[in-house]
């Protein structure tokens, strides 16, 4: 847990650098629409799995509308396909198969914690979302773990880890 949480720290600080190496001049107009249409198309859905309302879910956790969350996550994908691109990143066979797995198991948990379902019919419906999801959806999971494992190591981890670690210490000590 305390891994995820430095992975996810060192990652902020370095995405707070990468935006402003690249500059989003607009986003492509058909992509957007969809974008917007699927998370519509997922309300029942996402309220279902999450146990909570898709607007308010967004407010809460990302303080964004359905709007500035949409132009956010393909911020974030235009950078990481560039990036990609640039570096000659994908994923593997084995590295798809893997997340699969991931995302499955990932969503059977809260469909057990969400729905109180057993193991045998959570572990069903999570496999019948992710293939609703579909292969681009695990593809891009699996692109972005490589990419960010990219950042991480060609970053300056050094200053970002010793900011974290007093971090958490003073939280740690505070407690």
């Amino acid at each position: 847990f305390v891994a995820d949480l430095k992975k996810e720290y060192i990652l902020d600080k370095i995405f707070e650098n990468i935006d402003s190496e690249y500059e989003i001049k607009k986003y492509p107009k058909i992509e957007y629409r969809e974008a917007l249409k699927d998370l519509k198309d997922m309300e029942e859905t996402f309220k279902e799995i999450y146990g909570v309302d898709l607007d308010k879910y967004l407010d809460a956790n990302f303080g964004q509308t359905r709007e500035e969350y949409v132009k956010t996550n393909m911020s974030l994908e235009m950078i990481y396909y560039a990036i990609a691109q640039r570096e000659g990143i994908e994923p593997t066979a084995e590295e798809l198969l893997s997340e699969t797995d991931s995302l499955i198991a990932y969503y059977k948990n809260l469909y057990m914690i969400n729905n109180n379902l057993d193991e045998a019919t959570a572990k069903s419906q999570a496999i019948g979302f992710v293939d609703e999801l579909g292969s681009a959806y695990v593809y891009e999971n699996a692109l972005y773990k490589k990419i960010d494992d990219f950042l991480i190591k060609s970053s300056t981890i050094n200053t970002l880890d010793k900011t974290y670690v007093s971090i958490t210490e003073t939280i740690a000590d505070s407690k």
